[in-house]
């Protein structure tokens, strides 16, 4: 049975009409193909013809699978055969035309059959065009996936602040992004006004890594002045062109897309993508890389932030670190001569009663005191100098043992004021260390005992929490203290208002720290008036 280029009127044997008129009536057709039950064509409309770009003796003994993937015509045959008359599955096949472009169409096929039902060894297709459609989603699905990695590129940006890890993130996701040679990062160095590249990916980019461009050179020192994309299709025709980039890495440069990295309307640097092709970079191309740089020229400014941030974190390091070494060796050099000094005053004092006035005995006692109270400031800088440097290793510690220590220690004070200690019958047993706890009841308890009623009334008090730890307080009898003044009570060298005893304020400092380091934590409560309670928390046994 052969149909090919004969319309169905010939074929039927009709040959009255003429044949321009035959021929306009084929242009009416929809395009439509003939086939045999294995798709060998029959006849093919004159729209057929001049889709796949062959005349109509030529499509005579092709088969359709000559035209799409066969796997996918044997898949339409079959449920052509399966339909027994019924419209077919519609399918959508990429046909290869003879001028070599591939074009998409949906194709709906059914059987001819007879009135028993039989297929009649007939199959007609039916071509709609979806080229368009298919374009159309096409570049839906690649907009959704320059969204995805856009996506992920902003969640990797926002989780780093090392400013290596954000170019190689930056740099690696505009190659996924447009499948560029090469691109790179120049940053505005603002003490020099020239623009430096940080870091680039491609072949032989490592020549020109640590390049610097005055502002307004070449393309990415143009974009660097203007602060807008600069899209050039063709290096060669642009005067711009910065031709030492071409002689060292051997690359022909052609296409070139820089974008700037801006945060608030500010230029810091220039973002650049390179490729051999001629116009090579679309507007779309320019609204993807500039989303892109928006996450980065955030994320660069952090990571920025974050290098100031440590290298002013190591500079106040090391200025701590001398400071407290030199305030170690002060008061460890002032240690011995002071001795010196109180220990000739008492002689005198003691010796010399006979030798001396009165007035001279009050002088030789302002000395000594004087320089008690050097001496014990000395011993708080010291102590407070091995705080920051040393480190313990907690262990259990039975907390009456360093209360009743503390309490011993200071009973030329508990004497001198007559002051009243009232100690727990039990305390229990906390994670510390025995020696800094001491300090920390000798600092603790002479405060009540300077700062509390006369004579001084002192209560030590304990309480489990229910989370494990432990509170542990001095109560006094003194006039409290507001809420202003409490928020200066553990800065070191500060001191309530209008207290009237000696210190410098360092003992509260050396509580916080000691307590601190210990994984506890130090509290005050007091209303004016009704006395003072002093605490500390600490992890149990």
């Amino acid at each position: 049975m052969k149909l090919v280029g004969a319309s169905p009127i010939t074929a039927a044997g009709e040959r009255s009409l003429p044949r321009a008129l035959l021929t306009q009536m084929e242009k009416l057709l929809p395009p439509i193909l003939i086939s045999d039950e294995n798709g060998e064509i029959y006849w093919a409309a004159l729209g057929v013809q001049q889709l796949l770009g062959y005349g109509a003796a030529e499509l005579q003994g092709k088969n359709i699978s000559d035209f799409a993937a066969p796997h996918e015509i044997q898949s339409l045959l079959k449920s052509v055969r399966a339909s027994s008359g019924n419209p077919g599955e519609l399918f959508s096949l990429e046909l290869q035309l003879r001028c070599g472009d591939r074009v998409w169409r949906n194709v709906e096929a059914r059987g001819l059959y007879t009135k028993k039902g039989e297929l009649g060894g007939c199959l007609v297709f039916t071509f709609h065009d979806i080229t368009a459609h298919r374009q159309a989603e096409r570049e839906l699905q690649q907009r959704n996936r320059e969204l995805a990695l856009l996506n992920r590129a902003g969640q990797i940006l926002g989780a780093t602040l090392e400013m290596d890890e954000v170019f190689a993130v930056v740099l690696e996701e505009v190659r996924r992004l447009m499948n560029v040679v090469a691109c790179s990062i120049w940053l505005i160095e603002p003490e020099t006004q020239e623009i430096v590249c940080q870091q680039a990916v491609g072949p032989r980019t490592g020549v020109i890594r640590g390049w610097r461009l005055p502002i307004g050179t070449g393309f990415v020192g143009t974009v660097a002045r203007t602060g807008k994309s600069l899209n050039v299709p063709n290096v060669l025709a642009d005067e711009r062109h910065f031709e030492e980039v071409d002689k060292k890495t051997g690359l022909q440069l052609r296409s070139i897309l820089s974008v700037p990295l801006a945060t608030q309307d500010k230029v810091m640097g220039v973002l650049q993508a390179v490729d051999v092709g001629i116009d090579r970079f679309t507007a779309s191309d320019v609204t993807l890389l500039d989303a892109l740089c928006t996450s980065a020229a955030i994320a660069i400014d952090n990571a920025r932030l974050v290098n100031t941030l440590r290298q002013r974190t190591e500079e106040l390091q090391q200025s701590n670190q001398e400071l407290e070494s030199f305030a170690y060796t002060v008061a460890h050099d002032l240690k011995a001569p002071l001795t010196h000094v109180i220990g000739y005053a008492e002689v005198l004092e003691f010796q010399g009663k006979e030798l001396w006035n009165s007035e001279q005995l009050d002088y030789l006692r302002v000395i000594r005191h004087g320089g008690r109270k050097m001496d014990n400031i000395i011993d708080e800088l010291l102590l407070l100098a091995r705080l920051r440097k040393g480190e313990i290793q907690c262990v259990p510690v039975d907390m009456l043992a360093c209360v009743t220590v503390a309490v011993e220690r200071l009973t030329p004070l508990v004497e001198k004021y007559q002051a009243q200690v009232e100690l727990p019958e039990h305390c229990p047993r906390v994670y510390g260390y025995a020696p800094w706890l001491e300090e920390v009841w000798m600092n603790y308890l002479s405060n009540a005992i300077k700062y509390g009623g006369r004579p001084p009334q002192l209560e030590i008090g304990v309480e489990p929490r229910s989370n494990g730890a432990v509170d542990f307080w001095v109560r006094d009898n003194g006039a409290g203290f507001s809420a202003e003044q409490q928020k200066q009570l553990f800065i070191p060298f500060s001191r309530l208002s209008g207290a009237d005893t000696g210190g410098y304020g360092l003992g509260l400092s050396i509580v916080q720290r000691i307590v601190t380091k210990l994984n506890g934590e130090v509290w005050a409560k007091s209303e004016e008036g009704q006395g003072s309670i002093f605490g500390l928390t600490l992890p149990g046994v």
